[in-house]
């Protein structure tokens, strides 16, 4: 665990801590607590985690130790808030020890909230750090398990923090991907939320949220397809329809229209949330740039090329190094457009990034070549209805470039063959 850095008036605290007799030391409690509170207001929070710690030591009764213990899952959440989740985690793990090893404390209205609360947050902190470490998110669901556990007993199973405690596991269990599992949870939070708050609470919407996320990666689209559609009206309805997490859920809601082939659906939505992101971001702003992607992308399927083109104009625009994967998206509707002239400029531009990216002898570097042979032979073969002397000879120098970029493609994808 961390050290206590000590100041003077703590140092202070622990000589008489230490001096006096325990019939005395029940009567200094309440003075520790108010040196604590008074140093947690002051942005001390170590030195308030020691002085709760003697506080503790020094209680009397199990009021007083339960008091000690809230000040010091206060101390660990304003720790946590403040980005020192290191020490927050130090702190939460004392407060859990603390309850554990108190019998007093085993059945306790009092302290199995704050046993939950403590618990949640050490899932949090494990599980933000977590990527790729299973150790770490064995620890988070431990602690999530048992704080739904806790929160049962403090409350009853239907309380709306057993809901909140079900969303955090079952967050862990869609990051592991063992989605199943973590289907009833978020059904059971939903269900939670739906009998204990109102109907247009955000937290329903949350809720409706991760069921559909989890229910598409499933494969349950047309299960999802109403959740997202319900929380997206209590959204609008609770947050406005600017709001941030509206924009999210529009852009869920394409995505899966897209999936479910719902082209002009994904569009209307995906056009819908760039608006709210556009209302809230400068037009340079880099966040526009995967909503425009989508809105793009979304067109160019809905066979409609002459709007994607503006759009993916607006997204090159936006981008500093220009990726690659865009301008050969963006190439593809020039040709649809049979603009073949300015599609094979933004080739040249996508093999330059993705030569820049990825290096020169890499498969995407062949991939890019070839996409550029391809628009050269069609734009010749667009212009093909007369054949004059000169348009002979363009045809040959035009097939002698092709090859020479197929030949380089090929060239590279045989060095990457077993």
């Amino acid at each position: 665990e961390d050290e206590i850095e000590e100041s003077e008036e703590l140092r202070e605290s622990c000589l008489l801590f230490k001096g006096k007799k325990k019939g005395e030391l029940a009567k200094a409690t309440n003075n520790l607590m108010a040196q604590a509170s008074s140093q947690v207001d002051a942005g001390r929070l170590i030195e308030a985690r020691g002085l709760y710690e003697l506080a503790f030591r020094a209680a009397a009764n199990d009021n007083e130790r339960i008091e000690s213990c809230e000040g010091l899952s206060n101390v660990a959440g304003k720790l946590f808030s403040s980005g020192r989740c290191r020490e927050a985690e130090s702190v939460h793990k004392r407060v859990v020890a603390l309850y554990d090893d108190t019998s007093s404390f085993t059945n306790s209205e009092k302290t199995l909230p704050n046993l939950a609360r403590s618990l949640t947050q050490l899932g949090r902190i494990a599980l933000q750090n977590s990527d790729n470490d299973n150790t770490k998110k064995d620890v988070a669901e431990r602690a999530f398990r048992r704080a739904v556990s806790v929160y049962c007993r403090a409350y009853s199973r239907d309380h709306a923090y057993v809901a909140t405690a079900l969303g955090h596991l079952g967050n862990l269990l869609y990051k592991r991907g063992l989605y199943q599992e973590a289907t009833p949870m978020y059904e059971r939070a939903l269900k939670i939320r739906i009998q204990s708050l109102p109907n247009d609470h955000v937290d329903i919407a949350t809720s409706l949220n991760n069921l559909a996320l989890v229910h598409k990666k499933t494969g349950r689209l047309n299960e999802a397809l109403p959740l997202y559609e319900r929380a997206l009206k209590i959204r609008i309805h609770a947050l406005g329809a600017a709001h941030p997490e509206v924009a999210i859920t529009m852009t869920n809601l394409a995505i899966l229209s897209s999936e479910l082939n719902e082209i002009q659906k994904a569009v209307h939505y995906f056009r819908k949330a760039l608006r709210v992101h556009e209302a809230r971001l400068h037009p340079s702003h880099p966040d526009l740039a995967q909503p425009l992607r989508q809105l793009a992308t979304a067109f160019a399927r809905a066979g409609q090329p002459s709007q994607a083109k503006g759009i993916y104009e607006r997204l090159i625009l936006l981008t500093v190094h220009y990726d690659p994967d865009d301008l050969t998206s963006y190439a593809h509707v020039l040709m649809q457009l049979n603009d073949y002239a300015n599609a094979e400029i933004a080739l040249q531009q996508a093999l330059t990034s993705t030569q820049r990216i990825y290096g020169m002898e890499t498969t995407q570097v062949a991939t890019a070549l070839s996409e550029l042979a391809l628009c050269r032979r069609n734009s010749r073969r667009n212009h093909n209805n007369e054949t004059t002397k000169t348009q002979t000879a363009d045809i040959f120098s035009t097939a002698s470039f092709c090859e020479q970029l197929l030949r380089r493609a090929l060239a590279i994808y045989n060095k990457f063959e077993p």
